[in-house]
């Protein structure tokens, strides 16, 4: 079981026993606990992902928000700050889902009328059935997604991966 899976297990455990001598849900959560006091981005970042606990949503959003802002304060284009929000809640959602929305992650064209797949592959993600974090932006607004979701996709390994030394040594 990899480390993700066992803390978004541990996340709905009901058993909450602690034995000393074997790993516990208690054991795992604890380890997430002494991650996220340095590693807290990272740490919500999973916990969004992992177990949708929608009580990281805005932690997650001004953390997002945040790097956007970071990532556009040199921009000749410079987007408004509201504009700059909206482009952080896009990536946002774009990093937790990133299916396809034409072909909903299937990778191929449906035969209109009916719900059967064509042979065809989807021109939207062009096969892949996953739309790029970037999709659809354009100039500043592109680079600076492609920036804040490399920026997340490091800080949720940094945490797994410290959180899986933690529970596994």
């Amino acid at each position: 079981m990899t480390i993700r899976a066992r803390m978004a297990s541990a996340r709905q455990s009901s058993n909450l026993a602690d034995h000393p001598d074997k790993l516990t849900d208690v054991s795992v959560l604890a380890a997430a606990g002494m991650v996220a006091t340095r590693e807290a981005v990272g740490m919500a970042l999973l916990r969004l992902r992992d177990s949708m606990d929608r009580h990281e949503w805005t932690f997650c959003l001004s953390a997002v928000a945040a790097r956007v802002r970071y990532s556009l304060r040199d921009a000749k284009d410079k987007p408004s700050e509201r504009e700059q929000h909206d482009l952080a809640e896009l990536i946002l959602r774009s990093w937790l889902l990133p299916v396809c929305p034409a072909c909903q992650g299937r990778r191929y064209q449906t035969v209109p009328g009916t719900p059967y797949l064509s042979d065809a592959a989807c021109h939207p993600c062009r096969g892949t059935g996953v739309i790029p974090v970037d999709h659809g932006l354009q100039g500043a607004a592109r680079d600076a997604a492609r920036t804040v979701a490399e920026w997340m996709d490091c800080n949720a390994h940094r945490a797994a991966e410290k959180s899986r030394g933690k529970v596994y040594g």
